[in-house]
């Protein structure tokens, strides 16, 4: 069964309206189908496609001979052209088919200065990769933190009346990343630095790509939301910038514990990149090999022409080449809640253990064993 368009929209009829109007696309120019003339011999000659193209000085005529045949186009076809070419003192020629031509016709053509066009369907390589129909799974993940802690933390007063509390309340949003309460000190010399909010979002984004980069590809949980359950602790020990200020103390964090629960929906999608069109080809001459996409959606009578690219190879420098099953990965922000329902799968993860690093002015995390 044919995946192309060619054998479902064209007989020979619809064939010539599809070059009458892959011409009318080029905008001004008169294009006319099943035209009749007498030439200068008195002869009646039928052109299937006639195109006027007028300027102050000329008149530029081209005659297209359209061929919805199951087998290639012979000399005497040409030759046929050109006698019209000469009769009705047309400025060119042109022929379409669909299966290619004799060497003779090319060459007789050729000699002719008559364009010679073959219309075909897109291959895959024609589509780029990975083709026409697209197979992938999609991972939705998202991430939720919660109980946080800071076990050993020291305040070191700096007014006289300890206050009652100083429980540390973080609401993460796109508004609060650099939320003031939260900058982080140096201490060693005082230097502002980090926003613990940030660090936090940060650790939000490690935490969700690390689970889902061991249970997210699992196709046993297609279909389902999956959560996993993570006890977390982040580590500052190796982070000079640890000590948090408020009104009453600076206090130095040493560690953190949370609770973490990584969200993944992972579904799989299935799309046909023509389904929107009424039809995909490529027009191609078969002399210069020059061609071009031709298209048109179901919602529309614009034709949309385009310079044919082959792109067979692979980019320098490209690492990842899109292939049927691969996986795309849509990481939620950390504001973004966490939902159950029926289809939930629930699952629990090892401890987890972060400490925060300093690397090259950049802040990262690097992930040990729980019990290192």
């Amino acid at each position: 069964m044919s995946n192309g368009f060619l054998h479902k929209l064209f007989d020979w009829k619809n064939f010539e309206l599809f070059v009458k109007d892959f011409y009318s696309a080029e905008g001004d120019v008169l294009v006319e189908h099943d035209v009749t003339e007498i030439g200068k011999s008195g002869a009646s000659r039928q052109i299937d496609v006639k195109v006027t193209q007028k300027t102050t000085l000329h008149t530029y005529t081209t005659i297209i001979e359209c061929k919805y045949w199951k087998k290639a186009i012979e000399r005497t076809t040409v030759d046929v052209v050109a006698a019209s070419i000469e009769d009705l003192n047309a400025s060119k020629g042109v022929i379409f088919t669909t299966k290619g031509y004799q060497q003779g016709a090319e060459a007789y053509a050729k000699s002719k200065n008559i364009d010679i066009f073959v219309v075909r369907d897109l291959l895959d390589k024609d589509w780029g990769s990975p083709g026409r129909n697209m197979q992938l799974y999609l991972n939705i993940v998202g991430g939720q933190m919660s109980k946080a802690h800071f076990p050993n933390a020291q305040a070191l007063l700096i007014v006289e009346e300890k206050p009652d509390d100083m429980n540390l309340e973080i609401s993460l949003s796109q508004e609060n990343l650099d939320d003031e309460a939260f900058l982080l000190y140096s201490v060693k010399n005082g230097d502002a630095g980090p926003n613990l909010t940030k660090i936090l979002s940060k650790i939000h984004n490690t935490i969700t790509q690390n689970i889902n980069s061991i249970v997210g590809q699992k196709n046993e949980f297609l279909d389902h939301e999956l959560l996993v359950k993570s006890d977390v602790k982040v580590s500052f020990s190796d982070f000079d910038f640890r000590q948090l200020r408020n009104k009453f103390a600076a206090i130095n964090l040493s560690e953190m514990t949370l609770n973490f629960v990584t969200h993944i929906s992972r579904s799989e999608l299935n799309i046909d990149r023509a389904g929107s069109l009424d039809y995909a080809l490529i027009v191609q001459n078969y002399v210069s090999e020059q061609a071009h996409y031709v298209s048109r959606k179901s919602d529309s009578e614009e034709i949309l022409v385009s310079a044919y690219k082959n792109e067979t190879s692979t980019p320098d420098g490209a690492s990842d080449v899109f292939v049927n099953g691969s996986t795309v990965n849509c990481f939620l922000g950390p504001w973004v809640g966490v939902d159950i329902n029926a289809n939930t799968r629930i699952g629990e993860s090892s401890p987890m253990r972060l400490r925060v690093m300093e690397a090259e002015n950049s802040l990262g995390f690097n992930i040990v064993p729980a019990d290192g």
